[in-house]
């Protein structure tokens, strides 16, 4: 398809710059975070009016920003069923160690606010001698609301679960670490994370400079273990891109995003419940000149 969006949310009233991730909350509430490449521009969570139309160049109806709100190069978000925010904070130019941290924030954000965080989820992955160090690219729940993020460093890529509703600092092991393998020489970047309502977990890897896969593995997973996915979405005729984004649909479907690889720009399509090692075209294909897409680095489905 080369359908032109059913809206646009752009312009300079919008304080969207560089968006990283976007999530949708229960009542249809747009969720986007922003941080410019390099660390220039404050971070933020941006929030917008649900069921939008046309192109639309409004203020957000909430903006999250500054520096008692913990925000550091977020890359991700998701929404829990109350509406409180969960973002993965890459931390790579302001904490020393890189230690990557998920910060939760109050639901239903108003005006611009200021405030630190009802809760800091601190990763146990760090690396002092890497200025990438670790990374968090993206954060899930599951139906239960255990935290899922993502982490890629020098020792490995991995998939952390934390115990649902955290509140304070948290430092502690997660519930589970899932360490994320894939048969390619260098390894893959884990670079997103989804859930399915049946707990399933969905990992997007970026492979190489134009190749991507996403990898499914068991639900509830805990302690710490080497995950063998029951499937996996893999080759040419995927579309998957050097870094896709993931997102499950309730009803089954796979969603992702590709900015680069075999189609550039697009939104990939496919079929619920992969099994087995599947090279195969995805259902559908959303890209084109009409679709306003442009390197996208997120998608949340509603």
């Amino acid at each position: 398809m080369n359908e032109a969006p059913l809206a646009t949310i752009v312009g300079s009233n919008t304080g969207l710059f560089s968006p990283q991730g976007v999530a949708v909350d229960a009542s249809g509430l747009i969720y986007a975070v922003n941080d410019s490449p390099i660390g220039a521009s404050p971070p933020s969570v941006t929030v917008y009016a649900a069921n939008p139309s046309g192109t639309l160049n409004e203020a957000p109806l909430g903006t999250i920003t500054g520096a008692n709100t913990g925000l550091g190069n977020p890359n991700g978000i998701a929404v829990d069923s109350s509406g409180n925010i969960y973002v993965a904070n890459a931390n790579l130019f302001t904490t020393v160690g890189h230690a990557s941290t998920v910060t939760v924030y109050p639901a239903n954000p108003r005006g611009t606010l200021n405030e630190a965080p009802i809760a800091t989820i601190t990763e146990p992955f760090q690396d002092i001698t890497d200025a990438d160090g670790a990374a968090d690219k993206g954060v899930a729940l599951d139906a239960c609301g255990n935290v899922y993020v993502t982490d890629y460093t020098n020792s490995g890529d991995f998939v952390s679960v934390y115990a649902a509703n955290p509140r304070g600092a948290v430092s502690g092991p997660p519930l589970a670490t899932m360490t994320v393998n894939y048969p390619v020489l260098f390894g893959p970047v884990v670079s997103a994370v989804a859930v399915d309502p049946n707990g399933l977990i969905y990992a997007a890897l970026g492979i190489d400079a134009d190749d991507g896969a996403i990898s499914v593995y068991p639900a509830n997973p805990s302690g710490t273990f080497a995950g063998t996915p029951v499937g996996t979405i893999a080759g040419s005729s995927t579309g998957l891109g050097a870094l896709p984004f993931v997102a499950v649909d309730p009803a089954g479907p796979i969603y992702s995003t590709s900015f680069e690889g075999t189609v550039i720009n697009a939104i990939t399509v496919y079929a619920a419940n992969p099994r087995g090692t599947l090279n195969e075209a995805p259902i559908g294909t959303i890209t084109g000149s009409n679709t306003g897409l442009g390197f996208p680095s997120g998608i949340a489905v509603h």
